[in-house]
């Protein structure tokens, strides 16, 4: 009986995580999908069944060196979210003041 095949949306509900995550454990070979013809990712529901008895959290290098790189585009996010709000503001205030010159 052939194996069945998840998409990514059903692959990351089963597993908890999100679709960015396991595109990535795709991308390092954590957990392999197979292609489609158009190039969607699928995942076989017995690799899933496996991966599923790792400890997937597990602390290695991987897991470390994924967890700093979220933790740096979050960084980055807090920083030029910061900018951009301080630059409106900014112009609230000039707005406010030339509409009020007038």
């Amino acid at each position: 009986m052939p194996d069945r095949l998840l998409t990514i949306g059903e692959t990351a509900e089963l597993l908890g995580v999100g679709i960015s995550s396991l595109r990535y454990w795709d991308d390092t070979g954590k957990l392999v999908a197979v292609r489609t013809p158009g190039g969607h990712r699928r995942y076989r529901l017995s690799t899933i069944e496996k991966f599923q008895g790792l400890d997937v959290y597990a602390e290695n290098e991987d897991a470390t060196a994924e967890s700093e790189f979220v933790d740096d585009i979050l960084a980055l996010m807090d920083s030029f979210s910061a900018k951009l709000y301080g630059r409106r503001s900014a112009e609230r205030r000039r707005k406010k003041k030339t509409d009020g010159d007038n």
